[in-house]
């Protein structure tokens, strides 16, 4: 064992001390970890077949699905957080609003008796 696999154990142990203080989730990392070899080795086997060219991912139905499936995946939840946020801020201003509105509409209603 030479001392930069103990420096590389060491830094790898903070960091996933750190991740799980944070409360990430293991099982997807450690998915991630193990499938991402294999992934990359698949992608370099394709853009070899492909000449280099990315557009083996929409030229078949199935890939093209799989790909959009992928994408959805990747950008529903920030967006749904995003309006969500959006919303409670609407609603925190909404009451304020309203209750200008009533005021301004009982200040009407006085004027007029």
């Amino acid at each position: 064992m030479s001392i930069f696999d103990i420096h590389m154990m060491a830094i790898i142990t903070v960091i996933a001390i750190f991740l799980k203080l944070l409360e990430f989730p293991m099982a997807p990392m450690l998915l991630g970890f193990i499938l991402g070899g294999l992934m990359e080795n698949n992608l370099s086997r394709a853009l070899t077949i492909s000449d280099g060219s990315f557009s083996f991912l929409w030229e078949r139905p199935l890939s093209l699905g799989i790909v959009i499936t992928a994408v959805l995946v990747l950008v529903i939840p920030p967006l749904s957080e995003y309006w969500k946020s959006r919303r409670q801020v609407a609603e925190k201003d909404a009451p304020e609003a309203n209750s200008e509105a009533s005021e301004s509409e009982a200040e009407v209603s006085e004027r007029k008796s």
